[in-house]
């Protein structure tokens, strides 16, 4: 065997696996952020859909993923979709969800 041959596919097996990881991390985020914004949604008593907060959640892990900035985009873009989708308030309910 070429030895840059085994070395292409090392990088390439590198790269997949990788990419795994992160798909494997969003759906598991979206989920998991998704139940929990139902949740605090049944909590705080505002009317949405389950299906509503899985969107929201992962819109929100998909901003989540940008370098450095991510996480705060990822917040403001949660509290914008909570206060469109749903009949909540910013305070407290988009807060406390």
């Amino acid at each position: 065997m070429n030895p840059v041959y085994l070395q292409e596919l090392t990088y390439l097996s590198v790269l997949l696996r990788r990419a795994m990881e992160y798909v494997i991390s969003f759906f598991v985020n979206t989920l998991f952020s998704g139940f929990c914004l139902w949740a605090g949604m049944k909590i705080t008593k505002v009317n949405g859909s389950f299906i509503a907060m899985l969107i929201i959640a992962g819109v929100s892990s998909l901003f989540g993923f940008i370098p450095t900035v991510g996480g705060i985009i990822g917040t403001i873009v949660m509290f914008i979709l909570i206060n469109k989708w749903t009949d909540a308030e910013f305070w407290p309910d988009s807060v406390l969800m």
